[in-house]
């Protein structure tokens, strides 16, 4: 029995029972007769009464119930149900079956639309998650200072090449205030004032978009590039600002050098003008000589005709010399000059000029072996190898007693890449000298790298002779103080 019979029962008998206590009373029935058995029955009677009452007035109500919880459910009512319910009860359950059919539709696009969205927001985060930390990567491995400021000006990242520019990490120069790392930097450069002023007119300018170059005031003659740039919104909206700094220092040494390597190939081609001329006017010197000779006969004393074949003689020695320097100064390539050219003749050549244009002091030896040495090379560019070399083991030299050794020999050698062994010929050349530092041996065929004070060297002569000798399919073997450059030998 439910609660709701219950409920209506209670009502329905005292409604039963109170009546059936007066038509006992009016029929002249004394109150004990209520505690009889007649009475008793009476009370059952009235009980059973509203007991059927209440199921016949809740019928009704309890199929409505349940025909509302089976549409509710989306289920339709039993049969028994729904002969209590009105013909208008069908057509509010459609509707409310068409309002939950919809309900049900928007509810499964929304689940649909919710576990894409969810699918994208785990897209995004891994991507956003993988460009973080490429982007991490990239700056920690940036060859620049880099500090990013927010709009407030508290420093909101950094990385390690600006602490090691600083010398101390960016929490000991000042914590995470710009202020206190600007003026930081502006200690470390030279003109400091004028560094400091040029980062103050960000203060006044937050648009400011530029660079400046300073040298550094410890000594080790280093100059810096900063530049600072603001981080803008789509809309221009200014919301911090980047601060670099790059060492520059090689950039503009390798400037500078290449200006000096510039104005060297001018010097070289108004060399070559000058030599010109000058073989001009040796021709005409040894023309007259030889006019001199034959016009005077036999009639000139032995010591006249000494001397005019003296001044013959250093007229040649002197045109050969010209001869050469014009064909080191000559920009030709190699390919369309290659010949059989005799090394040994070649040596000689570059010990007479390396005797008129070296201190007298410095011994210069020759060593060549028995057999006829040639190659297949440009003469002009092997002569600017060996001269390469040779100068710049007179640099290397000491004060006294400087000796510089070039050897020729046929050899019998595998090639670097070792696909190949043959005959080569190999010019060795040595020098007495300091030699140079193991941290260095790596960097000597580097152009523009050079080990000499600045104004004696351009740091390009070994690197021409690598790329020449490399261009005749030979290599550079080296050891500290010594070259050696081989050449494919040619057979004849």
């Amino acid at each position: 029995m439910n609660s709701l019979r219950v409920r209506i029962l209670l009502p329905l008998m005292l409604l039963g029972w109170l009546p059936a206590i007066g038509a006992a009373r009016f029929m002249g029935q004394p109150l004990e007769w209520f505690f009889s058995a007649q009475g008793f029955i009476l009370l059952a009677g009235v009980f059973i009464g509203s007991y059927l009452v209440s199921g016949w007035v809740l019928r009704p109500v309890l199929s409505v119930m349940n025909a509302t919880a089976s549409v509710m459910r989306g289920i339709p009512p039993v049969k028994e149900v729904s002969e209590w319910l009105p013909q208008d009860f069908w057509k509010l359950r459609c509707d409310i079956n068409m309002l939950f059919a919809k309900h049900r539709q928007s509810l499964n696009a929304a689940e649909t639309h919710a576990s894409q969205s969810a699918q994208r927001l785990m897209n995004a985060e891994r991507l956003l998650r993988e460009a973080f930390t490429a982007l991490q990567g990239i700056f920690a491995a940036s060859d620049e200072g880099v500090a990013v400021v927010d709009a407030g000006g508290k420093i909101i990242a950094s990385n390690s090449k600006l602490d090691e520019f600083l010398g101390k990490p960016l929490e000991e120069v000042g914590g995470r205030d710009v202020k206190h790392l600007m003026q930081a930097i502006s200690e470390r450069f030279m003109e400091s004032d004028k560094m400091l002023q040029w980062v103050n007119n960000t203060e006044t300018n937050p648009q400011l978009h530029d660079q400046i170059e300073a040298e550094t005031a410890d000594g080790k003659q280093r100059i810096f590039s900063m530049r600072t740039a603001p981080m803008q919104t789509e809309s221009g909206e200014v919301i911090g600002r980047l601060w670099m700094l790059r060492d520059c220092s090689e950039v503009r040494g390798l400037q500078k050098q290449l200006r000096e390597s510039q104005k060297m190939g001018t010097i070289g081609q108004m060399a070559g003008g000058i030599a010109h001329d000058f073989n001009n006017m040796l021709t005409a010197i040894r023309g007259n000589l030889t006019l001199a000779e034959l016009s005077s006969g036999g009639a000139a004393s032995p010591d006249v005709r000494d001397k005019l074949q003296n001044a013959n003689h250093a007229t040649q020695r002197a045109a050969d010399l010209v001869k050469q320097l014009l064909g080191y100064s000559r920009h030709t390539q190699g390919n369309q000059l290659r010949k059989v050219t005799n090394l040994k003749k070649l040596l000689a050549d570059v010990q007479n000029m390396l005797k008129h244009s070296m201190d007298p002091r410095i011994s210069i030896r020759v060593r060549a072996g028995m057999d006829a040495s040639f190659a297949s090379a440009d003469a002009t560019q092997l002569e600017q190898v060996m001269l390469n070399l040779c100068l710049n083991a007179r640099d290397a030299l000491p004060d006294t007693n400087g000796i510089i050794e070039i050897g020729i020999e046929n050899v019998m050698h595998r090639s670097p890449n070792g696909m190949e062994t043959g005959e080569f010929a190999m010019i060795a050349i040595r020098d007495n000298g300091h030699g140079i530092s193991e941290d260095m041996r790596h960097r000597i065929f580097e152009p523009f790298f050079t080990t000499k004070d600045p104004g004696r060297g351009t740091g390009l002569g070994l690197s021409m002779a690598q790329d020449i000798v490399r261009e005749h399919g030979g290599w550079i073997e080296f050891d500290s103080g010594r070259w050696a450059a081989s050449s494919r030998h040619h057979h004849a």
